[in-house]
């Protein structure tokens, strides 16, 4: 078996798509993997496994390479088997990602309003209607002006 050192971003990509490659440096695949699993772009989820030295020019197809191999499959799929889906995606982390969209300074104008629509709907500021209109939302005290008091109801 040929010992590879990890080099800082010097090996080349097929090199990275070997799996005794994989097997010795098993412990930023699994890294990646875990990313990958939770949504990470390839190219945020190698920097930050593998460290900023292996972002470059060509860091596209070191990520193909990784996730050609046997290692990877295998292990998105067990690993992407035993994570619970609210670790995956839940209320908060759909917040976080429409407030990130809706302060994106990068993002298009249409893109954060659409994010700001969806989050104001999301925590009850606005609601759609049957008729797919968006009207404000009720609060707890328009709830409770609705309720009819126990004295109310005895009468």
């Amino acid at each position: 078996m040929t010992t590879y050192a990890l080099d800082d971003g010097m090996e080349t990509p097929s090199v990275m798509g070997k799996e005794e490659y994989a097997q010795q440096f098993s412990r930023y695949y699994d890294a990646y993997i875990t990313y990958k699993v939770h949504g990470i772009h390839s190219h945020i989820a190698i920097r930050r496994a593998f460290g900023e030295g292996f972002w470059d020019a060509d860091s596209v197809q070191r990520c193909h390479h990784i996730e050609r191999t046997e290692y990877y499959k295998a292990g998105f799929q067990q690993k992407l088997k035993e994570t619970p889906v609210e670790d995956l995606w839940n209320e908060k982390k759909a917040i976080n990602e429409l407030l990130q969209r809706a302060n994106d300074p990068y993002d298009k104008g249409s893109t954060k309003l659409r994010a700001v629509q969806e989050l104001n709907v999301l925590i009850g500021i606005t609601i759609v209607d049957e008729n797919g209109r968006t009207r404000k939302g009720s609060s707890m005290a328009d709830f409770y002006a609705t309720q009819t008091k126990p004295e109310e109801a005895q009468q």
